[in-house]
Parts: structure tokens; sequence; C-alpha cells
């Protein structure tokens, strides 16, 4: 008589925990980070400093948002040290965003040719902080932040009682992320430091919801994490048009501080060039604040006019 012997089940795979999904994002950054670095070392292409600073912002968004599952004191060090090598490049980054704001402003002819040799002038100085940026790039002090950051958020190196499921953890970073942004609401046109902290905000919610993406990946409808991932892109979408209005905003209220302190340009012209912008800001702000109180949908696409800002 012959016996049937039923095979034994397959194993069930093993869904990786939050520190597993965490490390390759990690990885990821670190590497975006350092091929960042080597552009602006050899200052390549232009677009090489905006790369380089937007993939640290990126890093330390993901450990703002995942410090708790390690050692939290040490990934807030770690990441204030991160902040210096974006900051050392944040004049010359400004500097860049000035021409492009200043271009895109309509100006008579005698203003227009004041402010192109006032440009001109700044070149040494874009120089100087172009060495000091590309000296910052090459430190061997970024390699070895990198290298202490990607140590320090190994799996081995979380603590098993502060991992959550992805679930809440998603869920829970959601609601933190949005409620930062309500508790700078409502906002005001004339307010430019609460308009400043809230592009803050949105940005602080747009990086979060994206690595909450990643870490999710794609999930199909019937998934448990389908409500998480449906919101987190939302929400990202969302933040990133918020971020990029008030961004230029921010810069055209940047380039008229600078353009006050500008003794080259003769006082007529500046006035000119400082009443034009702060038009363009005030409709701008207006656009805005009108799309975050839900009067209006708006899209990048209605900022016609409005200088370019590269998404980041």
């Amino acid at each position: 008589m012959s016996h049937h012997v039923s095979a034994p089940p397959a194993a069930t795979a093993q869904a990786p925990t939050l520190p597993e999904l965490i490390a390759p994002a990690i990885h990821a950054l670190t590497s975006r980070i350092e091929q960042g670095a080597s552009r602006v070392a050899t200052m390549t292409d232009d677009e090489a400093i905006h790369d380089f600073r937007v993939a640290i912002r990126r890093l330390r968004s993901v450990l703002a948002t995942t410090r708790s599952i390690y050692e939290p004191k040490r990934i807030k060090a770690l990441s204030k040290q991160l902040k210096r090598f974006a900051d050392g490049c944040g004049a010359l980054r400004d500097e860049e965003v000035l021409s492009e704001t200043l271009a895109r402003v309509v100006l008579d002819a005698t203003t227009r040719e004041q402010l192109s040799r006032w440009l001109d002038g700044r070149k040494n100085l874009a120089s100087d902080m172009k060495r000091e940026a590309a000296r910052l790039a090459s430190s061997t002090d970024l390699r070895e932040c990198l290298l202490a950051i990607t140590r320090a958020t190994v799996p081995e190196a979380s603590r098993p009682m502060a991992t959550p499921t992805l679930s809440s953890f998603c869920r829970e970073q959601l609601e933190a992320a949005a409620g930062r942004v309500e508790s700078l609401l409502p906002a005001e046109t004339s307010d430019g430091e609460g308009l400043h902290r809230l592009r803050i905000a949105f940005k602080r919610q747009r990086y979060t919801a994206e690595t909450l993406i990643d870490l999710m990946g794609k999930r199909p409808p019937a998934d448990p994490l389908v409500s998480e991932w449906n919101d987190a892109r939302t929400d990202a979408r969302c933040a990133k048009v918020m971020q990029q209005q008030l961004g230029i905003v921010h810069d055209i209220e940047q380039a008229m501080l600078t353009l006050g302190a500008a003794e080259a340009i003769d006082t007529t012209a500046r006035q000119r060039a400082t009443s034009d912008l702060s038009e363009l800001r005030q409709t701008l702000a207006d656009r805005a604040v009108a799309s975050i109180s839900g009067r209006t949908a708006p899209t990048p696409a209605d900022d016609e006019g409005a200088p370019a800002r590269s998404p980041g």
C-alpha cells in the first residue's frame, strides 16, 4: 500500500523590519551626497551646488524622521554635523538664485544695464564662494560624517523597543509632518518670516512623505498599507507645490534685501528694481496663501513670469 506524503508547507518569507528598510534608503542618499560632492569639488555643472544641498537635506529629513528608532542624541548630532556642509554652500546657491530672480523681472533698459554691471562685479565674490564650497565638498570631514551616519543606522544599531510596525510608523510621521504645517497657519502675505517658516514645514512634510513612500514601496490596493501610501503621495504632491511657490517668494525677498545694500547701483535704479520685485512678491504671496487656504489649486505652471526654481 502506498502512502501519500504531503509536501511540507513552503516557508513564508519574513517581511523586512523597519530598520532593514531604512538602511538601503540611507545608503542611497549617502552615495548621492558623495556623487554631488565630487561635482561640487570640480564644478562640472551649474546644478552641482543645488543637487548637493538637496541630497543633504533629504538625508537629514530621513534621519529626523527615523532617529527615534536608533540613538536619538547620536543621530541628531550627526545630522547637525551634516548641515554644516549644506550651509557652507548656501551663500553660493543664494548668489546663483539672485541672478535667476533678477532675470525674470521686467525692467527698463537703464535699470537692467546697471543691474548687469553690478552682477558682473560680484563674480569675484562668487569665485571665492566656489572655492570654499569645493574645499568643503572635498574634505575628509564630510566622508567621515557620512560613514558615521551609515554605522549609526545599520539595523543592528536600532533599539528593539523603539521599532514600531511600518504601518503605525508611517501614520505617526504623516500626522506629525501635517501637524507642523497646521501649527503655522493661518498664513499672512505680509509676514515674510512666517511664510519662510511655513516653506520649511512644507519641505519637511514633502521629504517625510517621499521617504515613507520609498519605505513602503509600490503597494497594491489590497495591501494593508494602501491608506498610508495614498496619503503620503497626496501629501508629497501638495507640499511640493507649496514649497516651490513659497520658495520663489523667499528668493524675491532675499533679492530685495541684497539690492537694498547695493551701493554700486544708483538710488533710482535700485528703487525701481526693488519696487518691481515687491510687486511680483506680493502677487505670488497672495496666490500661495490663497492656495493654502484652499481657495485655488495652483500648479507650478500658474507661476508664469515668476523666477524658475529647481524642485528639490
